[in-house]
Parts: structure tokens; C-alpha cells; sequence
């Protein structure tokens, strides 16, 4: 996750976004490198499963669906809480400033339904604690990517 990114030549190019996308909208395909004003942030969610089964809970609790039914239905989900994450894999690329923004508020905005949510599954203590960190991780994560910049996945 990386702020402020300024349009460059291939050859000072840190990150590339090799076409536009519905998912990286707010940035425009090119090269780009960070600037002194920039802030990076990272952190792992874990391998491939770990991410899936964060992104089915986010579903489950804001849609009462499992991901496949968004993944099959993306236009009758449009715009409604974390579909453009549900609808992304964790090697789908970059998630462009306009995304982020949106994404950064419905992180914001429904962090108590979240743990309301988990805390009725009946789940170990460790769950819910990565749970909770992974949601706060994304939610600084797309507030650093909404100013200028990207959420990586990698």
C-alpha cells in the first residue's frame, strides 16, 4: 500500500499498472514511483486461504452470501459494502485511489456490524483477534492507497 505516486518513465518506474481496470480506477495505466510525501504500509493476511476465508466472511455478514454468489452477480451487487474486495483474488494486481476511497469507507463504516458478526460465530479467541487485525489492517491499508496511490496485492 503505497500514497502520493507520481507518474514516471519506465526506467524510475517502482510500480507499473499495466492496463486500466474497473478495480484500479483513480489511477491511469503507466509507470510510477513513491515521492517524499508517500506512505507505505504492508502487512500479511496469510497465504491464499486465509484471504479467502476473510473475504467470505466479510460476504457472509454484509450479504448473507457465500463470495461465489457476488462473483456470479458483480452488477446486482454494484456498489454495496466491500464487493469490489470480495470480487478481487489476492493476486488480481492493484486497487486503483477511487476503489480504495470507496473501500476505506465502507471499512470505516461498518466496523461494528463486522464484529458483531464474528462474535456470534463461536469462534476461538485466536479467530477472532485475525479477524479483527485483518480488518484493521485493510482499513489503514485503503485509507493509505485512497490519497493518490494503490493497494497491492501480491
Amino acid at each position: 500500500m503505497i500514497s502520493r505516486l507520481k507518474k514516471t518513465g519506465a526506467a524510475s518506474a517502482e510500480i507499473v499498472v499495466s492496463q486500466s481496470q474497473e478495480h484500479n480506477k483513480g489511477i491511469e495505466a503507466g509507470y510510477y514511483r513513491p515521492t517524499d510525501e508517500s506512505i507505505r504500509f504492508g502487512f500479511r493476511v496469510g497465504p491464499y486461504s486465509f484471504y479467502n476465508r476473510f473475504r467470505e466472511t466479510l460476504s457472509l455478514c454484509m450479504h448473507g452470501v457465500e463470495p461465489v454468489e457476488i462473483w456470479n452477480s458483480v452488477d446486482e451487487y454494484s456498489g454495496r459494502p466491500f464487493v469490489e474486495m470480495i470480487d478481487f483474488s489476492d493476486c488480481d494486481g492493484k486497487l486503483g485511489g477511487q476503489v480504495c476511497h470507496k473501500l476505506h469507507a465502507d471499512f470505516e463504516e461498518n466496523r461494528s456490524l463486522f464484529k458483531k458478526y464474528i462474535d456470534s460465530q463461536g469462534w476461538s479467541e485466536e479467530q477472532i483477534e485475525y479477524h479483527l487485525s485483518t480488518y484493521e489492517d485493510f482499513t489503514k491499508a485503503f485509507e493509505i492507497g485512497r490519497d493518490e496511490g494503490v493497494v497491492i496485492f501480491c
